[in-house]
């Protein structure tokens, strides 16, 4: 779900050591979400780390993807997204991120899902690339079942109301 932007730096994408894996950006008020960092985007929509604060001083860390506003007023664009918030609110499995909730701020609509802490594989290539080591075989297998769970979880979802096409 979460766009990739490729052209990202090793400075934006995070050290070589994989400590961090988004742009940090000051940290801007979207709605009740304090945006902390951009994770990616794909031209029409923008990922962002942030979090919630709680009642009792607590911070819930969530991830945001918002629409681009110039996008917002195109039905198709607009249909789209709500189509992959409703589909992503339906999903639960222990391999997909899980959706919180679908909303629209004055800036842009959005939909937040929870933050799974850790390294991308593309972070985890440019660790091994560092170290002129390749992915050891057990961590690639492990990697590609959860992947083909989630993915056959997903295609197997019988409810006339969405379809997981595309994936």
């Amino acid at each position: 779900m979460l766009g990739d932007d490729s052209r990202q730096s090793d400075e934006e994408h995070g050290n070589m050591n994989g400590e961090v894996g988004f742009s940090i950006i000051p940290t801007t008020q979207f709605g009740k979400f304090s945006l902390i960092g951009k994770l990616g985007g794909d031209g029409v929509t923008e990922v962002f780390l942030g979090f919630v604060q709680g009642p009792d001083d607590t911070r819930k860390i969530v991830v945001v993807k918002k629409l681009h506003k110039r996008f917002e007023m195109d039905p198709s664009f607009a249909d789209s997204f709500l189509e992959e918030a409703l589909i992503a609110e339906r999903l639960d499995h222990p391999n997909i991120a899980k959706f919180y909730e679908i909303g629209a701020s004055d800036e842009s609509t959005y939909f937040s899902s929870q933050y799974v802490e850790g390294q991308d594989l593309d972070q985890i290539q440019r660790i091994c690339n560092a170290s002129q080591k390749k992915i050891p075989e057990p961590v690639l297998a492990r990697i590609a079942i959860d992947v083909l769970s989630a993915l056959e979880y997903a295609h197997g979802i019988t409810d006339p109301e969405i379809s997981i096409t595309g994936v």
